[in-house]
């Protein structure tokens, strides 16, 4: 499953660990303007990238991801890497 990197039982447990998260849906209707204003300010090519930017800027709270050149690019401190760990 997944290109070998995980089992099928592992990506069961995953995503039963993920839905029990309590992961609310945002009903904003307004993110994509945000999220391009963010592109456009921060020079990113890809605006989908900053949807998420975006939605954690309106919430109120970090966004971490995986994607080490956007949180260089960016260079917010709400923004986090997740290799840096918690502060």
């Amino acid at each position: 499953m997944f290109l070998g990197r995980v089992t099928v039982e592992e990506g069961e447990l995953a995503f039963g660990i993920f839905c029990d998260m309590g992961i609310a849906i945002s009903e904003r209707t307004d993110l994509h303007l945000a999220a391009w204003e963010l592109a456009r300010v921060h020079n990113q090519r890809r605006v989908y990238d900053c949807i998420y930017l975006a939605a954690a800027q309106a919430e109120g709270c970090d966004q971490w991801t995986g994607d080490r050149r956007l949180v260089n690019a960016v260079d917010l401190p709400w923004v986090r890497w997740l290799g840096q760990g918690a502060a």
